[in-house]
């Protein structure tokens, strides 16, 4: 008997302490990884270009650890809750863009220019296989490459020529994954005329470009052959796809592209991604997003819902930034978005305890990644309040009649200031209060993570939806060596609609 959607996933995930269905949001929370002061800001958050498998019941997240951490890998069995697990690597080989895919008894990981590294456990010990081989004998070093298995059991590697050359690909020996079948084949360049495609904010750069991170799904008889443009360090970077009946093509470009990309939000630089079957089969894609913050080349994990329309057009629905059902909970698209939206953002009156010059409340609440709120470094507790009423207008005393039903909170952390020693992580957490309030005097407590350890960029903590008119978030500890510094504090909720006149 087929259970229902709705019930298989209530069995995977559960409810929460509050009896409200599973959510997410994004960024992504993750487990920070190793800290690396080599280049401030990268080694303890920053984390790119996902890639996820299934295997033996569990998904396994393989992406660009910031400096000298692996990224290898983030574990989880529901796809929202994701913790850090390092995998042996025989000579201790950093991957840059890893992949890694299941063929016969083995797993191979590969990521830019290392070559194939196999084991047969998925956590290790990888031994160094050998590099990509040309049928002529001559090593391929590839950038940013995928491997792909077929229906048919033949595999395939895609790779990025970098800059502007495009993308290439070949056949493996399915009997010798490093020995390609054939000579690769270059199946497309940088296109200017793909507007999308050229570098910068505004893509006004008409001859300079970055094609690399493809990605090749099949459905039905149709290979997408996906890739990212025009650069991961760009608020423009985004998401192509070129379709073909054939895995090395022809590819014919696919003019719905961008299929992914910035809507002006919170969320941008979205590109360098996956895409994987989520627990009721769904699609769901893992990409890349923009920080850039202490570091150009800062940034986190999204993920959303992918589809096809009726003329089999790749569509994924996003980039989201709103709570949204978890994965497998809800399939009917249309349903997906929870109703939760901002209700901080831009808020007139916003206080805290303290601030540096130039890194006031303001920045916590602009909903932008480029700015945050900094504590003084001697504020033992500081803390942020939101009016939520007080938004920026001519006509305040209305707005002060204005009432909300909270819901759910999202901390991003900004820390590029960490001073500690490198390869070290954290056995604390931010550890914080959420409070709430009707008049701004008298709070009730809704979140308590007084006792977190665990160590995140990003928490997302929801709640039964209670009525507020104030929030008030106190950071009561920290990781050790790290500046008390926001990025972004956004509360969650509906707005209530007031009583009519009488």
């Amino acid at each position: 008997m087929k259970l229902p959607s709705l019930l298989v996933a209530m069995l995977i995930y559960g409810l929460s302490s509050a009896g409200q269905a599973p959510q997410y949001i994004n960024p992504l929370q993750l487990d920070a990884i190793a800290f690396n002061n080599r280049e401030p800001g990268r080694g303890h958050r920053s984390v790119a270009d996902p890639q996820v498998i299934f295997h033996k019941g569990k998904y396994y997240m393989a992406a660009t650890g910031g400096g000298d951490a692996k990224g290898l890998f983030w574990v989880s069995d529901d796809m929202v809750n994701w913790s850090y697990h390092e995998p042996v690597i025989s000579d201790g080989t950093n991957f840059i863009a890893p992949h890694v895919i299941a063929v016969g008894d083995y797993i191979y990981l590969t990521g830019n220019h290392t070559g194939l590294y196999r084991s047969k456990n998925i956590m290790g010990p990888y031994e160094k296989y050998g590099d990509f081989i040309r049928p002529g004998g001559e090593v391929l070093k590839c950038f940013d490459p995928a491997l792909f298995m077929d229906t048919d059991g033949k595999v395939y590697v895609y790779y990025s020529g970098g800059a502007e050359r495009g993308i290439y690909g070949a056949e493996l020996d399915k009997n010798d994954i490093r020995k390609l079948v054939n000579e690769p084949a270059h199946f497309f360049a940088y296109n200017p005329a793909h507007a999308w495609e050229n570098q910068g904010s505004f893509n006004e750069y008409t001859h300079v470009s970055w094609i690399e991170g493809p990605y090749m799904t099949k459905h039905n008889d149709t290979y997408y052959l996906q890739y990212s443009a025009p650069g991961t360090d760009m608020k423009t970077y985004a998401v192509g796809v070129y379709r073909s009946k054939y895995p090395l093509g022809p590819f014919t470009y696919d003019e719905t592209s961008p299929v992914l990309k910035n809507k002006g939000g919170l969320i941008n630089g979205t590109g360098h991604h996956s895409i994987i079957n989520g627990p009721d089969g769904s699609l769901w894609c893992f990409y890349t997003m923009l920080v850039n913050n202490w570091h150009f080349f800062e940034r986190r994990i999204a993920m959303d819902h992918v589809t096809f329309d009726k003329e089999g057009h790749m569509v994924i629905i996003g980039p989201t930034e709103t709570p949204q059902m978890a994965p497998g909970f809800n399939k009917d698209l249309k349903k997906n978005q929870t109703g939760s939206i901002p209700l901080s953002v831009d808020k007139l009156k916003t206080n805290v305890s303290s601030h540096t010059p130039g890194r006031g409340p303001e920045y916590a609440i602009d909903n932008y990644l480029r700015t945050w709120w900094q504590a003084d470094s001697t504020d033992a507790k500081p803390w942020l309040e939101i009016d939520l009423r007080a938004h920026i207008g001519i006509d305040p005393v209305r707005f002060a009649k204005q009432s909300f039903n909270v819901d759910g909170f999202r901390i991003i952390f900004a820390e590029g200031g960490y001073r500690g020693k490198r390869g070290i992580t954290s056995s604390l957490g931010y550890q914080y209060k959420i409070d709430v309030s009707d008049d701004g005097k008298q709070y009730r407590n809704v979140v308590d993570k007084s006792a977190n350890k665990t160590d995140r960029a990003i928490e997302f903590d929801r709640i039964a939806a209670t009525q507020a008119k104030f929030v008030k978030l106190t950071i009561l500890n920290k990781p050790p060596n790290t500046d008390v510094s926001i990025l972004e504090f956004t509360v969650f909720g509906q707005a209530l609609i007031p009583p009519p006149k009488l």
